[in-house]
């Protein structure tokens, strides 16, 4: 058995304790710590995969620098996912779905969709693919910060 001063846990406790450890990091995807991502691999289009992250008070996922793109570029490399997810990128002058501009940028070169939609494409590095939102894939949501949602009424 493992020992911590007041308590004592068994071997099968301290191998699951470890197994969530490593479950929470693999599928949770900690960036710096203000931030995480979370996979949800059932598949929706950009609209219901959106309203999926904000009703669990989230957002979908803003890939604002390398940092970002890397941890989401593992969560889809886990070898359990689908070969893409969308993120919260989309088409008016591609902006964040809190409405926020980006100036970082991981396209894929040479796939235009014709698409207002963005999503990460797992088996080519975590490069962006542009395409219709009304597809459906798998989709990435961001929390654990103060998060800016834009409501139109």
């Amino acid at each position: 058995s493992f020992w911590l001063p007041s308590v004592n846990f068994s071997l099968h406790t301290t191998r699951l304790i470890l197994l969530l450890f490593f479950f929470f990091l693999k599928h949770k995807g900690l960036n710096d710590g203000s931030i995480y991502f979370t996979y949800y691999k059932r598949a929706k289009n950009w609209v219901d995969s959106l309203e999926k992250c904000r009703s669990l008070h989230t957002d979908m996922a803003f890939v604002r620098n390398e940092g970002d793109r890397s941890v989401i570029t593992g969560l889809l490399q886990t070898g359990q996912t689908p070969s893409t997810a969308w993120i919260g990128l989309f088409h008016d002058t591609w902006m964040w779905s809190d409405g926020s501009k980006t100036s970082f940028r991981y396209w894929l070169g040479g796939t235009r969709l014709q698409g207002n939609c963005a999503s990460v494409a797992a088996l080519q590095k975590g490069r962006w693919v542009e395409a219709p939102c009304t597809d459906k894939a798998a989709f990435i949501c961001q929390g654990g910060e103060f998060l800016k949602c834009k409501f139109n009424k």
